[in-house]
């Protein structure tokens, strides 16, 4: 099934991304539903409100198919813009992402962040070093990332086991 833009004009989802890649975007994401620099320009669910400025392009991934991927909060400010064979609730959404709002403000900052030490030498290692410190920095936000990083280290170690032979 081919995008259609508003105007009803089939969109190059390839030639979006190569766009996307060739051209600023705010810090560490692309805004994939406008183009941040336009005026009026919105951010799609789970964008850091505390990194809504410029820098080069990373990474451009999916884009949605006229369905806007809104977070509650832009959700409950643009109510006629919701596709509403495929819309959701923006009140139960905010129940259920309000944390997340608060959390990524601290989880993008450590993960731009993370170093490893130079004794880490293998995947496993690694993940273990930033198992640790998940616990041991995301942990003081909530008590979901101590689970996390124990679950890193428990599935870590299940693939070792796993891959033994």
């Amino acid at each position: 099934m081919v995008a259609k833009d508003p105007t009803g004009k089939d969109i190059d989802a390839l030639q979006q991304h190569i766009n996307n890649l060739l051209h600023p975007s705010t810090p560490y994401f692309f805004n994939t539903l406008y183009d941040p620099f336009s005026d009026g320009a919105d951010f799609v669910r789970g964008y850091p409100f505390s990194l809504r400025e410029g820098v080069p392009t990373a990474v451009s991934h999916g884009l949605w198919l006229n369905i806007p991927d809104y977070d509650a909060p832009t959700q409950l400010v643009k109510p006629r813009e919701r596709n509403t064979s495929k819309a959701s609730n923006p009140f139960v959404n905010l129940k259920k992402e309000y944390k997340c709002i608060f959390w990524q403000e601290e989880m993008i900052p450590f993960f731009q962040e993370v170093i490893l030490p130079k004794d880490c030498t293998t995947v496993q290692s690694c993940y273990k070093e930033l198992a640790k410190q998940v616990k041991d920095k995301l942990g003081k936000i909530d008590p979901y990332f101590v689970k996390l990083g124990d679950a890193m280290v428990t599935w870590i170690d299940a693939w070792d086991e796993l891959n033994s032979y």
